[in-house]
């Protein structure tokens, strides 16, 4: 058994950890640490971004030497200050740490530094450098960790394998990244996550579909794996539900970042096909590159009526929405897992899913409909089959 007054667990997101500007991000490793936290362990976070790179550093003192001005990044620092912040990211990185508390989470920041032009075949290397001096003075603050939780392998992976070699430390690798399946990972890294994966202490995969692309893309066995599904925010189980004073229209809500990948596209035509008719409503709730692109397609199908983008919203904003829909769609291609799905299930609202990877771990004939991705009339069909149900 572990002591858990006495276990102290270091987790070590791949992302940023709650940055400032963008709360989303890192929020299911942040999810995480509050369950540990309170189940009596002690918790602590570092958070690892990268920054400036040295070629871009001396393209800007050229550029500034022959009077141009300078970019809206580097604005802050003068001239003769470039030079000596060159010297810093070389050789004092540490310089760069800061310290707080999220949520009553420990977490310390660094900015590292790309030595070369940002590059994803070797940005790992710049990121894992930052990280091993973060550790260090992690250590220096809140004492040695017992145990590492790194979350995805690439690159937090091969910082935690490193970290374990160095001061002994056991660490547990927990992959919920779509990169793999989506072939975004260089070849050339794939050694230094596999050995990431085979000597962590336990390796977890959030659904069993995405532990399978694992063994078919990085060659780790599948019965290696234990199911890890991630965690609900607390905010989302322990809120009482409240009653929906909305119209009779039946409200359809799809939350996600506005990219290919989300399937809003498709979402907005299978709407078009079975609810253009009908009392129903299609609210969308995202941000990013296609936004644009979906507000013509809303405009050009004439559904300006029925359909509403709200853009990102916080996670109160999420709950209440949530709350004031009558079902959840996620139409995405790929999902590692579909936080969002069970959100919805804990707000007491049917889902419909595409039968994509972790909603299939998800999804029942009691709780909601799975269709197969990209297959826009079975998608109208199950929102027909939700409208009339």
């Amino acid at each position: 058994m572990i002591d858990t007054e006495s276990c102290h667990i270091l987790v070590i997101p791949s992302e940023e950890f709650q940055p400032p500007e963008s709360h989303q991000a890192g929020i299911f490793q942040l999810h995480q640490c509050l369950a540990l936290k309170n189940a009596g362990y002690q918790v602590g976070v570092i958070s690892i971004k990268q920054e400036f790179s040295l070629p871009m550093l001396l393209k800007e003192i050229f550029f500034r030497l022959i009077g141009k001005p300078a970019r809206e990044k580097l604005a802050k620092y003068r001239l003769f200050d470039l030079p000596w912040l060159i010297y810093q990211k070389l050789f004092c990185l540490e310089r760069f740490i800061s310290k707080e508390i999220v949520e009553g989470i420990p977490t310390l920041r660094i900015a590292g530094f790309y030595r070369g032009r940002p590059n994803e075949r070797t940005d790992y290397k710049g990121w894992v450098r930052a990280g091993q001096k973060a550790y260090q003075a992690y250590v220096d603050l809140h004492g040695k960790p017992d145990l590492i939780h790194a979350h995805n392998s690439n690159p937090a992976g091969i910082l935690a394998q490193r970290l374990s070699g160095k001061y002994n430390i056991s660490f547990v690798l927990t992959e919920h990244s779509s990169f793999f399946h989506r072939r975004l990972i260089p070849p050339s890294i794939m050694p230094q996550l596999r050995k990431a994966f085979e000597r962590a202490s336990v390796i977890g995969a959030v659904s069993p579909r995405l532990a399978n692309d694992l063994e078919l893309h990085v060659g780790v066995d599948t019965s290696a794996f234990q199911w890890m599904p991630n965690v609900i925010d607390p905010h989302f189980a322990s809120a009482g539900i409240k009653t929906n004073n909305r119209s009779s229209s039946v409200v359809f809500l799809s939350i996600g970042d506005l990219i290919p990948l989300k399937a809003h596209a498709e979402l907005i035509e299978a709407f078009n096909l079975s609810m253009r008719e009908k009392d129903a409503q299609l609210i969308i709730a995202g941000s990013g590159p296609m936004n644009e692109s979906l507000q013509r397609q809303i405009a050009d199908l004439g559904l300006g009526e029925q359909i509403r983008m709200v853009g990102r919203l916080g996670r109160e904003a999420v709950r209440n929405t949530i709350d004031a829909s009558d079902c959840v769609v996620l139409p995405s291609h790929y999902e590692t897992f579909g936080v969002v799905l069970i959100e919805s299930l804990a707000r007491g609202k049917p889902v419909i899913a595409s039968d994509c990877g972790g909603p299939s771990c998800i999804v029942t004939p009691e709780n909601g409909i799975l269709f197969p991705p990209k297959n826009i009339p079975v998608l109208a069909k199950a929102l027909e089959q939700m409208f009339v149900s």
